[in-house]
């Protein structure tokens, strides 16, 4: 039987950059920010309470970006990613807001920037 997931993400821009979050407690991976849907919540609100779980960030969902399809044989997930504002604040890795949400890295990324080097 197959998952269906339905997820929000958080497009976090600053400055021509984009936030990203290390994940290499469950994944080696970056990546912007985002999850599941709660039953009670609009797509855009679970992009901002995604946000504030794991930056402590308040922000403002605007524009939709794109739609994104995962799936493998046992799961399939849909992400809605927005545009988000920043409405305050600076991201503070010492104070991850919410358990089991714990970023050990975040950068902020340009379209000239490289993750890693050869």
């Amino acid at each position: 039987m197959i998952e269906y997931r339905i997820s929000a993400g958080a497009l976090l821009l600053r400055d021509n950059r984009a936030l990203l979050r290390h994940l290499s407690q469950r994944y080696d991976l970056w990546a912007p920010l985002g999850g599941s849907v709660e039953s009670n919540e609009t797509m855009e609100a679970a992009a901002e309470r995604e946000t504030i779980e794991k930056t402590g960030l308040p922000v403002r969902a605007g524009l939709l970006a794109y739609i994104d399809e995962l799936w493998s044989p046992i799961s399939r997930t849909i992400k809605l990613w927005f545009v988000v504002d920043l409405l305050t604040g600076e991201i503070d890795l010492d104070n991850n807001p919410v358990l089991g949400e714990s970023i050990v890295a975040a950068l902020w990324i340009g379209p000239h920037d490289r993750l890693c080097r050869a």
